[in-house]
């Protein structure tokens, strides 16, 4: 979803500056990356949900 979003901004990015500074789009970017990697981490510490990479070794057991 990170970088569907991404490539959306990245896509509309001559209209999207002609609105906002580039600096914020840097920014809105870097913490999108940020909070993505935080839910991630959480999801797998609290609830036990792998990562795309472990899950299929983990439930091959």
């Amino acid at each position: 979803m990170l970088n569907t979003a991404t490539t959306i901004i990245f896509a509309s990015s001559s209209f999207l500056l002609g609105i906002f500074s580039p600096e914020f789009l840097c920014i809105f970017m870097v913490t999108m990356s940020i909070a993505h990697a935080l839910i991630e981490f959480v999801l797998s510490m609290l609830l036990g949900v792998p990562e795309e990479g472990t899950a299929v070794s983990i439930y091959q057991a």
